[in-house]
């Protein structure tokens, strides 16, 4: 039996966003699902996908080899000031990262291995992929 069209977008969306969303918006203009579903299925997609990277990063900074690793590159002050930076721009940093092209891998996992914080970075997460995605979905449907 096959997965209803939702849970495929939502589960292409690991794939690659940008199809699934593209998908999406062509299910919805030939009027094979609805807008919200059809954005809702595809933003919880995303969240999951960005959550994912975020946490793997968490454990490969966790990982005292990886640290290690890490501390041959950049001294341990350098890698503070870039967690601080990174804890003050969070919010920022998450939206231009998921507008822009190429960015939004390695932000989220740096944000991971700079250990910021779970809440604020799944709001960020949320919030960026809720602008991002009824946008991408709605134009391609229209």
């Amino acid at each position: 039996m096959m997965p209803p069209p939702l849970v495929l977008l939502a589960l292409g969306t690991l794939a690659s966003e940008d199809l699934a969303c593209i998908s999406a918006g062509v299910f919805v203009a030939q009027g094979q699902v609805g807008f919200l579903e059809a954005t809702l299925a595809c933003l919880t997609g995303i969240f999951c996908g960005d959550m994912l990277l975020f946490l793997f990063g968490r454990a490969a900074g966790s990982y005292s080899g990886f640290r290690r690793w890490m501390n041959c590159w950049a001294p341990p002050d350098k890698i503070q000031a870039a967690t601080d930076w990174l804890s003050q721009k969070g919010l920022s940093v998450v939206v231009i990262s998921r507008f822009t092209p190429g960015l939004r891998l390695p932000t989220y996992l740096a944000a991971g291995l700079l250990r910021s914080r779970v809440l604020p970075f799944s709001g960020y997460f949320l919030l960026a992929s809720s602008i991002w995605t009824p946008l991408l979905v709605g134009g391609t449907a229209l």
